[in-house]
């Protein structure tokens, strides 16, 4: 069973298997390249390429520079990764020091595989530590500031578990042929608009609603219109998710929309004040995909 690498916001671990369904579908062609703009914790995309090793192409992208860098050196220096993760003592103070560091701005320039290493560990980190896995976004540590909870900071915290897990998502990705062997640290356009190499698209694009409290990189109104824009224009097959609003369906009338329900959203659920601990509710969640056409047909004659 493929594995989620670390805690992140808006996993969807009640939607993998029908995402996945959905993806397999319209990957009918073992020649297609699976991408994924909005790549995160992954989830999806391991899914979906250990039910179909017969997809050996990936573009896998994060415009979060902590999560490009992350999966990175996953892909390319698992040593370096696993280094940092042995060495690692969580603490309230260090919390605060990653929280720091992974949102200045300007970020930093990072020009060899060690500086790349310690950022994503860095981002790594934090979700691990933080609670409801939110990372910069959460309103403070696992345990609290005064550590009087009964889960303390590193309750969730094993680097021997996290070695392996580390070991394990590098072999699979070794068996694949990844675009320029990294995750890229792009805007989403660019893996859309593509059309050197048909794909099937995966996106799970920051939510619509409070999206902002969620994300270190969250989306204005205007991304959420390019985003759908882009999808309309282009001629590779995809699959979205989204939470439900109005909005939403209003820029995607034009498409294939499914409703799910009893999605469990942290960004709706009530904040402790002292922990940032959140009790999720459930929620729609909108599956969205490209109507059924001729759309690879389309693309196979535009590349003739």
């Amino acid at each position: 069973m493929a594995m989620s690498f670390f805690r992140y916001p808006g996993g969807k671990s009640k939607l993998r298997s029908q995402i996945a369904f959905e993806l397999n579908k319209i990957a009918s062609d073992a020649n297609v390249e699976y991408r994924e703009p909005f790549f995160g914790g992954g989830s999806i995309g391991l899914l979906v390429l250990e039910e179909r090793p017969e997809l050996e192409k990936i573009w896998i992208n994060d415009f979060d520079l902590g999560i490009s860098s992350l999966w990175t050196t996953l892909i390319r220096r698992p040593d370096l990764l696993k280094d940092q993760v042995e060495k690692f003592q969580p603490s309230v103070e260090i919390f605060d020091e990653y929280k720091k560091e992974l949102t200045e701005t300007p970020l930093p320039k990072l020009n060899s595989d060690i500086e790349i290493a310690k950022f994503g560990f860095k981002k790594l980190a934090i979700h691990q530590i933080s609670y409801s896995g939110l990372g910069t976004k959460s309103g403070g540590p696992l345990g609290g500031r005064k550590q009087k909870s009964a889960y303390k900071i590193d309750c969730r915290w094993s680097p021997k578990y996290i070695c392996k897990k580390i070991d394990v998502l590098h072999l699979q990705f070794s068996k694949l042929s990844v675009r320029n062997n990294i995750c890229t640290n792009l805007d989403f356009s660019e893996l859309i608009s593509d059309n050197s190499h048909e794909a099937i698209i995966y996106l799970d694009p920051p939510y619509f609603v409070k999206g902002n409290e969620l994300y270190q990189h969250g989306f204005t109104e205007s991304d959420h219109v390019r985003l759908a824009d882009c999808l309309k224009k282009t001629k590779h097959q995809w699959v979205l998710s989204y939470d439900d609003c109005p909005e939403i369906r209003k820029y995607y009338d034009w498409a294939s929309i499914e409703e799910i329900n009893g999605v469990n959203y942290s960004i709706t659920a009530t904040k402790n004040k002292e922990t940032g601990e959140r009790k999720s509710r459930s929620k729609l969640e909108l599956l969205i995909s490209s109507k059924p056409s001729n759309m690879i047909e389309t693309f196979k004659k535009d590349s003739i």
